[in-house]
């Protein structure tokens, strides 16, 4: 009875219809920085990029404060500035002064990262 029922009730078009109208985005918040959680810092930029939901749910400080603290034993995030994003600031200025000491060259775009 169950089986005759359930392709009266739950028509597939209406299930195609239905599920292409939700994305990604329509997730909460804490869903959405939960996967943040999962992706490497390359990834994390690429997805910040995407919608306002994304950039936001990627300033989350643990997610950067996870990536700095794995990269470098010591973190001095009192040298940046307070607000949203502050470990993404650090991790990215620090990141950033370590690509022109591999290279060689002076960095002086970044005066408030100097570990």
């Amino acid at each position: 009875l169950f089986r005759s029922l359930v392709p009266k009730i739950i028509h597939p078009t209406f299930l195609a219809c239905e599920m292409s109208t939700y994305s990604i985005s329509d997730l909460p918040i804490d869903c959405i920085i939960n996967i943040c959680h999962f992706l490497s810092t390359k990834d994390l930029v690429s997805f910040s990029k995407v919608c306002k939901t994304f950039y936001e749910s990627s300033l989350v400080g643990s997610i950067w404060r996870r990536f700095s603290v794995s990269r470098w034993s010591f973190c001095d995030v009192t040298q940046v500035s307070q607000g949203p994003g502050r470990w993404r600031r650090y991790y990215i200025a620090r990141r950033s002064v370590e690509r022109h000491f591999d290279k060689g060259r002076p960095n002086d775009e970044c005066p408030e990262c100097a570990g």
